[in-house]
């Protein structure tokens, strides 16, 4: 049988930046939800949005990894969300991870975990996305009531990075995280920057 072809618009490749156990456990929510397959490190999953058939790859990276080695994949990457825990005390690779993607121009999008935890503050999330130099943050609360368009064009071009909210381990309806990746991150024909031609 022939392999059907994609569109390189539909394509989302996404590097999800995080402590390696949060990052698993977002992968094995969308495995476990929405029958993706993983090989080879990356995750896929066909998601519809907006009347498209989209082809969302994500691959994960330990926030733990050596500075070198993040810079290098963050600059590579097509776009990245960056997982930030609600519940902890101190980010120390949040501020580094959002810096190296604005120095490159690699779109992002934050998504804020832990806010069934005791101790979480998703205010001192969203100020201390604030306050690293560059894009300025934008909560969705609720993505279907606000143009697509301008927002994915301002997260492409950097000024403005999506914050968006985990539901709590009781479910498992990361619906609108997928539609956010749809909607506002970018295709590979949309990353135009020589570093990343470069560098494959």
């Amino acid at each position: 049988m022939g392999t059907k072809a994609i569109d390189p618009q539909s394509i989302r490749n996404v590097t999800l930046i995080g402590d390696p156990t949060e990052t698993t456990g977002l992968v094995d929510r969308v495995l476990r939800c929405y029958g993706s397959n993983r090989s080879g490190g990356q995750t896929t999953v066909h998601w519809p949005a907006d009347g498209t058939n989209h082809t969302i790859r994500l691959t994960e990276l330990s926030s733990r990894a050596p500075i070198a080695t993040l810079e290098r994949c963050i600059r590579v990457a097509d776009s990245v969300i960056t997982i930030v825990n609600a519940a902890a005390t101190r980010t120390p690779r949040l501020e580094t991870t959002l810096r190296v993607a604005d120095d490159h121009q690699v779109a992002r999008l934050c998504l804020i975990i832990g806010l069934d935890q005791p101790a979480a503050d998703f205010e001192r999330c969203v100020r201390t996305i604030a306050d690293i130099r560059g894009a300025s943050p934008v909560v969705l609360h609720d993505p279907a009531n606000l143009p697509h368009q301008r927002i994915r064009s301002l997260t492409r071009i950097g000024d403005i990075v999506p914050v968006l909210c985990t539901p709590p381990p009781t479910t498992d309806d990361i619906a609108p995280l997928l539609d956010a990746i749809a909607r506002y991150l970018p295709s590979p024909l949309d990353v135009c920057q020589p570093e990343h031609a470069l560098d494959y």
